[in-house]
């Protein structure tokens, strides 16, 4: 073994960490003494970005009389496992026979699937006595030396005879390609089938058991192994798929949503770079998000705005962000298809329009590091397909002459004004639009950057290119929270009145904001704030990333009215005044940051010398970093803004950010009355930072304890926050001295 640390020691250290499925990146050594048998070194999961990669290899290390209960692998995976020390003794169901006293559960709402076993242990002790010759599993024992194959779908149970040590790795490759494709497609009903058969069709689906049917021995017999193998068919599977939860895929249904995200874009890596798998690619890619529709939406586009059509290379869309967004040639064409309420898509692109505009208008330098906005509009993605085109203002109305008008010269249809608003925007014929269908999908045409982005390219940048990078992007950001608000009220046509900030924030469900009195530019940003407050709690379970004592205490931690972190001074429940709000562009991360090299290596070194210059007055060239992705453009708080900045682009490193923060040149500290700067009420940067860091759409918290694994320990969240944001006390001291 490690030539520096022996197998024990590396073993132990491993134990102790537990990190039995991570030991190829804790101790690579480890990996290194042993070859993959040659007919499992195919694995498509290798043109899957590293970082999102499934857990696919273990350490497996047990006592006698140990094991593992019955299952299917993840995601259908086929697997090897090679026993270095020992004896198992193994039992194989094929797909679709559930194991006897085996119960699994499918959830109706997003299609994962549980299972309810007995230990291996007690399965052979108590279950397999009792079955009759037909019913038992497949067996065998397994000695040192030996590795055994387990197929997709294949449900297995081991026991441990003796002390066992053994590897196993699962892979995709050829032969189980589409069979793992489809389980990554979010869905409903095919999940449950490809584990227990035929029997998922049944009514109960929530609850399928051979134990709990009558007649169970007779159920069982019927469900031979041909009759599995046809339940296990892809295209079988594929009808039961439920198109509607894919192609509606809502970000608010975090496996859903992450499960579409990381399936489309293993696709376009495979798209790009095995070619020979061309065909079974599209199939998969029809069946998970209609990729044939959005396809012909794209080329509809491409030839209403006359752009090349995509070469096929180009035809499968790129995996970042929620939003399809399609490469073609020197444009990017990015299909507004993340909501389910369809109004809420063209409100998104009514907002993104706006801040394009007033970029433009205002001569920000921002204009020079986003993408150059080249054309919007909507497409109707049903037989035959229509690109109408719309510039994000007035009311859309498609009626007249088949295009879409502006009534107004205001973004009315904008994020922040859709509480006045009838929720109807489309005055359509009924042929023209399908709810269900989704059938009107917004679009915007930008100009492709040049350069990778900064997920890609990290690995290959030295520490003063991103210092670099850190610097450009401190200016940008200041940029961004510099630009001049929308206008957020409306005139009514016939009397020519201003519909007052208190129609919206009657509209605003489920939050008593009317004593507030909320002005209506923090509107959507406090719903925001209230939704992720209110299911606090449900979101860090799911995530299960934070340790159950810190769950317990985060109700008590968070302020209790989220128009707290916003107030210039809130205290004996009434708010006397707000901040200022300022764009944001919600989730800067590191792949909506694209990265072009410095000219020259003089210029980049150049980068700690100057990073105290004032704000404007840079030598360096702003082009080499670009902020890409306004879809979620809001108004709101800038410190939300630093929360995916220093979690996801900086990795929690606080010397970089503290570069950044330089070049930023902005405080984000409330401008507090004299008699209450000493007050117990004033909220301390850190404390605002680390709820946003709780309350933030995305996982962040997942950051946080990735990062700082010893924080999960921790006793209270104030560890936490000093931890993870202390460092900002200083920027706030530099800022008050220098002003």
């Amino acid at each position: 073994m490690h030539a520096k640390l022996g197998w024990i020691t590396q073993v132990r250290w491993l134990m102790e960490g537990n990190c039995f499925r991570k030991f190829g990146e804790v101790a690579p050594g480890l990996a290194e003494d042993y070859e993959v048998p040659w007919l499992f070194r195919e694995d498509l999961f290798d043109f899957m970005d590293k970082t999102e990669r499934p857990p696919f290899r273990w350490l497996v290390i047990g006592p006698p009389r140990s094991g593992a209960s019955w299952h299917v692998d993840p995601a259908l995976t086929s697997a090897w496992n090679t026993l270095i020390k020992g004896r198992k003794r193994w039992a194989l169901y094929p797909p679709g026979r559930v194991p006897p006293s085996v119960i699994v559960h499918a959830d109706e709402d997003d299609g994962e699937v549980d299972v309810d076993s007995p230990t291996s242990l007690q399965w052979w002790l108590d279950v397999y006595p009792a079955l009759r010759n037909e019913d038992k599993p497949l067996e065998c024992i397994q000695y040192p030396g030996e590795t055994i194959y387990v197929p997709s779908g294949w449900w297995h149970c081991v026991l441990n005879l003796d002390n066992s040590l053994a590897v196993t790795q699962n892979f995709v490759n050829t032969s189980n390609f589409q069979l793992v494709s489809l389980d990554l497609c979010p869905g409903y009903q095919h999940k449950a089938v490809a584990r227990a058969g035929r029997l998922a069709l049944q009514e109960h689906i929530s609850a399928v058991s051979t134990d709990a049917i009558s007649n169970a021995a007779v159920m069982v017999a019927k469900l031979n192994f041909q009759e599995s193998e046809s339940s296990f068919d892809v295209d079988f599977l594929a009808r039961l798929v439920d198109h509607n939860k894919i192609y509606l895929v809502s970000n608010s249904v975090r496996s859903n949503f992450h499960l579409s995200q990381l399936l489309r874009k293993w696709l376009h890596n495979l798209w790009c770079f095995k070619r020979d798998l061309k065909d079974q690619i599209w199939k998969i890619a029809c069946i998970a998000f209609n990729a044939k529709g959005l396809l012909q939406s794209v080329i509809s586009i491409c030839d209403a705005h006359n752009l090349p059509r995509p070469t096929e290379q180009e035809q499968l869309p790129l995996g970042n962000g929620s939003n399809p967004v399609f490469i073609v040639g020197s444009h990017v064409i990015k299909l507004y298809l993340d909501e389910a309420i369809e109004d809420k898509a063209i409100d998104a692109v009514a907002s993104e329009l706006q801040f394009y505009s007033i970029v433009k208008k205002s001569g920000s330098p921002l204009e020079q590091t986003i993408p150059r906005l080249v054309a919007s509009g909507v497409v109707y993605n049903k037989e035959p397909y229509r690109v109408v085109t719309w510039d994000g203002r007035g009311e859309p109305n498609c009626k007249i002459r088949g295009k879409i008008v502006s009534e107004s010269e205001d973004y009315l249809r904008a994020r922040w004004n859709q509480a006045v608003l009838n929720s109807s925007y489309l005055d359509c014929h009924e042929d023209d639009v399908s709810a269900k269908g989704n059938a009107q999908c917004p679009y915007i045409i930008t100009m492709k950057c040049e350069g990778q982005d900064f997920a890609h390219m990290r690995e290959k940048l030295q520490k003063d290119h991103i210092l670099y990078m850190a610097q450009v992007l401190g200016e940008h950001l200041y940029n961004l929270h510099d630009l001049p608000l929308p206008q957020m009220s409306q005139l009514d046509g016939k009397e020519g009145k201003h519909i007052g900030s208190q129609q919206n924030i009657d509209m605003v469900n489920n939050h008593d904001v009317r004593n507030h009195k909320v002005p209506e530019e923090w509107i959507l940003f406090y719903q925001k704030l209230c939704g992720q407050h209110e299911h606090a709690i449900d979101r860090l379970e799911q995530w299960g990333c934070v340790p159950l004592h810190l769950i317990k205490q985060v109700e008590g931690y968070l302020t209790k009215d989220p128009i707290s972190l916003v107030a210039v001074n809130k205290f004996h429940g009434k708010l006397l005044d707000l901040a200022t709000p300022v764009w944001l562009h919600m989730d800067i991360n590191d792949e909506n940051l694209q990265i072009v090299l410095a000219q020259s290596d003089e210029s980049v070194q150049q980068t700690c010398s100057q990073l105290d210059t004032v704000h404007g007055e840079s030598s360096h060239d702003l082009k080499s970093c670009y902020i890409l992705d306004f879809g979620d453009v809001c108004l709101g708080d800038p410190v939300y803004d630093l929360v995916s900045v220093y979690l996801d682009v900086f990795r929690g490193n606080s010397d970089i950010m503290k570069h950044f923060l330089k070049s930023y040149y902005r405080t984000f500290s409330l401008k507090y009355p004299e008699q209450l700067r000493h007050s117990k009420y004033i909220l301390k940067l850190s404390y605002r930072a680390m709820c946003y860091t709780i309350l933030h759409e995305e996982n962040a918290l997942g950051a946080v304890f990735s990062i700082w694994k010893e924080l999960k320990t921790a006793r209270t969240w104030q560890e936490v926050e000093q931890r993870v944001w202390g460092f900002l006390a200083g920027y706030e001291d530099l800022w008050n001295q220098m002003h």
